[in-house]
C-alpha cells in the first residue's frame, strides 16, 4: 500500500526543524509569514526519495518507474533521488538506466532560484537539456526535467503545509523559495482568494 503525501511529512525530526506556526498567526489571503524557513538539506534527504516515488505513484516497497515510449524504455530509480542546493541554485540528481547504456546513469537537473537577498517567488529556471549520453537525454530529457521539477515543487509545498493553516483553516504553500549552501529558503505564505464564477 502506497503512502499518502501528508503521511511523508509526519516524522518528528522534520517537525523539529521546520516548527510550527504559532496559533494567534492569523494570515490573510496572500500574506506570507513574519519569517523564513530555513531548512537544511541534509534534514530532508531521505524525503525528496520518498516524495519522488509518491509523485510516481508508486507503492511503498517499488522504488523504480518505467517510461515507456514506443519502442523506447526508461527504468528511473527514485530512491537515488538527491538533492544539493548552493546559493541561487538547487541540483536534483536520479539515477536512469535502459538497455543503451552499460550501466546506471546519474542526470543531475540544475534549477536556479532566488538567494536569501534577491526573492524571485516561486520561478526555477533551467537547461532545455540535460547532461548525459543522447540515447537518454535526445529523448527523456523533457520528462526528466518534469520530473525533479515536480519532486522539488512537491516538496517545499509540503513543507509549508506542515507548518500549519492560514486564517481561513486551510494549508500554507510556498510564497518563494531560494537557495544558500546546504539550505533551502521557503517563505510561506496564506492562499490568495479566489473570485467566485457566478451565472450570469
Amino acid at each position: 500500500m502506497a503512502s499518502s503525501f501528508a503521511d511523508l511529512f509526519d516524522d518528528p525530526d522534520l517537525r523539529r526543524t521546520i516548527g510550527t506556526l504559532p496559533v494567534s498567526a492569523k494570515l490573510k489571503p496572500g500574506e506570507r509569514t513574519p519569517k523564513q524557513l530555513t531548512v537544511p538539506v541534509k534534514s530532508i534527504q531521505p524525503l525528496i526519495r520518498s516524495v519522488g516515488r509518491v509523485v510516481s505513484d508508486l507503492p511503498d516497497d517499488e522504488p523504480n518507474m518505467v517510461w515507456t515510449d514506443g519502442f523506447n524504455e526508461l527504468v528511473v530509480r527514485t530512491d537515488s533521488l538527491r538533492l544539493n542546493a548552493t546559493t541561487g541554485l538547487i541540483r536534483l540528481s536520479v539515477s536512469v538506466d535502459c538497455d543503451q547504456l552499460a550501466k546506471p546513469l546519474t542526470v543531475t537537473v540544475p534549477f536556479a532560484v532566488g538567494t536569501k537577498d534577491k526573492v524571485t517567488g516561486m520561478v526555477m529556471t533551467t537547461f532545455d537539456v540535460v547532461e548525459g549520453p543522447a540515447a537518454v537525454v535526445d529523448l527523456w530529457a523533457d520528462a526528466i526535467t518534469a520530473f525533479c521539477w515536480e519532486c522539488v515543487l512537491e516538496l517545499v509545498r509540503g513543507i509549508t503545509a506542515k507548518l500549519g493553516n492560514d486564517g481561513s483553516g486551510r494549508a500554507l504553500i510556498p510564497g518563494s523559495l531560494a537557495a544558500a549552501p546546504n539550505t533551502l529558503i521557503i517563505h510561506p505564505m496564506a492562499r490568495h482568494k479566489l473570485p467566485v464564477a457566478t451565472k450570469g
